[in-house]
């Protein structure tokens, strides 16, 4: 169960503090719309409740959303959201996967047979020449599987699940029988230039993929129908499409600026205040991207199973030493899963040689660590940047030049923030 007010709060402002409450201004608990809403401590709130309403007397019934249910997805066809109970969705994906002409059990994983197999290939490849260092790393394959889930098809009877399939291309824009035409609405709160966006994405669409003028022209008076359904004024579409500046100049002008420019930030979209801030960081030559966020169907839609942190892979985490007395950290990063990267910690190499500073450790101060005690502290699918998040935490946690010394946080203010990171996701050792 969750209560509303907090739920609103939560969807448009982040997260609230286990020490604060949220506050209804004008006090009608009714009143649930986030300018009505505001955090205060505890105890303020407690003393600006009137004395009918303080500890549980108050006879009104509080508004509550139900969360009860434990799938929310999205529907197959449409932008609609569905929510089903969690028993009733296994028992049809479980109908899916028991027919045996289309679904077969394997006997084991096979994912590190068919990852040897690749990667002895690319080995091979990089050997002769055929490929570079770099392209090497970019086709590596890693060790996650896909999973396995369904959609719910709510146009026809019972509901049933349908597993996700790709299209097929063709010479002109298909649309299935159930598309809405629904599109980005032009009232709704994102940055101009995404709507803009949307414009020419769909414009660039039906150039490049009819085959025919004729095809082209139905395609572009198709868009602008649907397009003004959704809100879209015609100066939207003057503003989207108008002819681009030459490119010579531009790409000359972008070189001479190249060796000012610095590199862009990502901001949260907020109406009228992150324009502003835009073009104050445009002044300064910094590109900025906005981003909308804290939408309900984020908050809501989770299709996929989350995978348990022992199966996760592609990450930077941390061990803590499980002995109490110690206070020595390691950080690393793999693109394994966890578990494979413990058990590899926990043992010497095959080679006797370039043992893991976790095992050397272990083996001469003869302490342990439980996989429960590993801590996930980002992740990142390419290696590059896992490296420098590896070297982000490691440089402000402790000292590089020996992973097995005392947490030593750098007095520099830039780190100040990855130091509260990293303390907030360490596991506490008992006093």
């Amino acid at each position: 169960m969750y209560q509303v007010h907090r739920f609103v709060y939560e969807c448009f402002k982040g997260e609230i503090l286990s020490n604060l409450d949220v506050d209804h201004i004008d006090g009608s608990r009714i009143n649930n719309h986030i300018d009505n809403l505001q955090l205060l401590t505890r105890l303020k709130n407690c003393q600006k409740a009137p004395a009918g309403r303080r500890g549980n007397n108050n006879k009104t019934p509080i508004p509550i959303v139900a969360i009860c249910v434990e799938t929310v997805l999205p529907a197959d066809k449409g932008r609609c959201t569905v929510v089903i109970d969690k028993s009733d969705y296994v028992n049809k994906a479980n109908d899916l996967l028991s027919d045996t002409k289309v679904y077969q059990p394997l006997k084991r994983d096979p994912t590190s047979g068919y990852k040897k197999k690749v990667s002895d290939s690319l080995k091979a490849l990089e050997e002769s020449e055929a490929i570079d260092r770099a392209l090497y790393y970019k086709l590596s394959p890693s060790e996650s599987v896909p999973r396995f889930y369904g959609l719910p098809t709510i146009h026809k009877q019972n509901v049933p699940l349908r597993p996700i399939s790709d299209g097929t291309l063709s010479t002109s824009v298909y649309r299935k029988a159930t598309h809405t035409d629904q599109y980005l609405q032009f009232d709704s709160h994102h940055p101009l230039i995404h709507k803009l966006g949307v414009i020419k994405t769909l414009f660039h669409r039906a150039e490049t993929i009819p085959s025919t003028d004729e095809a082209k022209a139905g395609e572009r008076e198709h868009l602008k129908s649907a397009l003004g359904t959704c809100g879209y004024k015609d100066w939207t579409f003057h503003k989207a499409l108008k002819p681009q500046k030459d490119q010579t100049s531009s790409k000359q002008s972008s070189t001479t600026a190249s060796s000012t420019r610095k590199f862009g930030i990502t901001l949260p979209y907020v109406s009228d205040v992150s324009e502003k801030l835009k073009r104050i960081f445009g002044q300064h030559q910094i590109p900025v991207s906005l981003k909308p966020c804290n939408t309900l169907r984020q908050k809501l839609v989770h299709p996929k199973d989350e995978i348990p942190q022992r199966k996760q892979s592609n990450i930077v985490y941390a061990i803590n030493c499980q002995d109490s007395d110690c206070e020595n950290y390691y950080i690393g990063e793999t693109k394994q899963p966890l578990h494979k990267r413990m058990y590899q910690h926990r043992r010497p190499s095959s080679t006797g040689l370039n043992d893991s500073a976790v095992y050397t450790h272990l083996k001469a101060a003869k302490h342990n660590f439980e996989d429960k005690d590993v801590i996930v502290l980002d992740k990142e699918h390419r290696w590059p940047g896992r490296g420098r998040k590896l070297y982000k935490y490691a440089f402000t946690v402790v000292d590089v030049a020996s992973r097995y010394t005392e947490a030593e946080p750098l007095s520099s203010l830039e780190s100040g923030e990855v130091v509260k990171a990293f303390e907030k996701n360490l596991l506490k050792r008992p006093a």
